[in-house]
């Protein structure tokens, strides 16, 4: 049960990173793609441990699956923050982990044939019922769901293809091989958005004011991209020792963390970070918190 205790703390330290993402994106790097640029392109650092122990795949189907992992990560990842634009955190980041269960579920199923028991199974649906509860939004800008869950259910999808992708090749080649590769190839893709005309104009383009290119502003970018990383490493690690669609469904505790921690900094820290709190929409809010936990624990019976 070690790969449980992994994911858990890889998703609590992603809530954070989801709240740290909302107020980057609001305050310091507004356009998504300028953003991923700097969230992914660093991995590309891992394909220098291949001489040290990592090694080389066997094929070229294998080169291709990781390479597709990368892709499918680098690509959930951007159009999470093209959601996350248009929604609110505690709303967003639920549903796109709602929509990552489902997809997982189905692919697995499919191509991985990983196989639950029933009890597992309800488990997994009473997390799903409870993550699209909980992305209900109701808002300044929105009431109900709207066109940026279209961004955030493509980016579920591309998560799932990122982690089964990233599961076949861990089962063949072990986890720091596959966590080499599949990484990698996600910094590689990550580089690539430098052929991308508004990432290029703004790294390169016309002058940026102090204010723009602040050390400030990168080191939180940079920090926030640590845990990201942390968190992304103990979450596969959870999926290579464990089953990946029980690591996905723990999405919840994420969740979870996320609409509590959004809801004290709103309260104490408003100036920081704020998101509108009715008393129907937090109880609402509530209750899709005890239905996560309920899908938990049906999980690990």
């Amino acid at each position: 049960m070690i790969y449980f205790f992994l994911a858990v703390l890889g998703y609590v330290l992603l809530a954070i990173v989801n709240i740290l993402d909302k107020f980057i994106l609001t305050k310091k790097l507004p356009k998504p793609a300028v953003y991923v640029f700097f969230s992914t392109v660093f991995l590309i650092l891992l394909f220098s441990l291949v001489p040290f122990g990592a090694g080389f795949l066997d094929s070229g189907f294998d080169y291709l699956i990781a390479g597709l992992a990368g892709f499918a990560f680098m690509s959930a990842v951007w159009l999470m923050y093209t959601g996350f634009c248009q929604s609110e955190i505690s709303h967003a980041g639920p549903m796109i982990g709602s929509a990552v269960a489902m997809f997982v579920f189905l692919l697995s199923s499919l191509f991985l044939r990983e196989q639950l028991s029933l009890l597992q199974i309800f488990g997994v649906l009473v997390l799903v019922a409870g993550s699209l509860m909980i992305s209900f939004e109701k808002s300044r800008l929105h009431t109900g769901w709207h066109k940026g869950i279209f961004w955030l259910i493509g980016g579920g999808l591309m998560f799932a293809i990122s982690h089964v992708a990233s599961k076949y090749i861990y089962d063949g080649y072990g986890f720091f091989t596959g966590l080499v590769w599949t990484r990698g190839f996600v910094g590689f893709f990550g580089l690539c958005l430098l052929f991308y005309p508004p990432v290029f104009r703004a790294l390169f383009g016309a002058r940026q004011t102090k204010s723009q290119t602040s050390w400030q502003q990168f080191g939180l970018v940079f920090f926030n991209q640590f845990m990201a990383v942390t968190a992304t490493v103990l979450i596969q690690l959870a999926i290579a020792l464990g089953s990946v669609i029980i690591v996905n469904a723990l999405a919840g505790i994420q969740y979870a963390f996320l609409v509590v921690a959004v809801w004290l900094v709103t309260k104490f820290h408003p100036k920081l970070f704020a998101e509108k709190f009715t008393r129907g929409e937090f109880r609402n809010e509530l209750i899709s918190v005890l239905i996560i936990s309920s899908g938990l624990v049906l999980l690990l019976i």
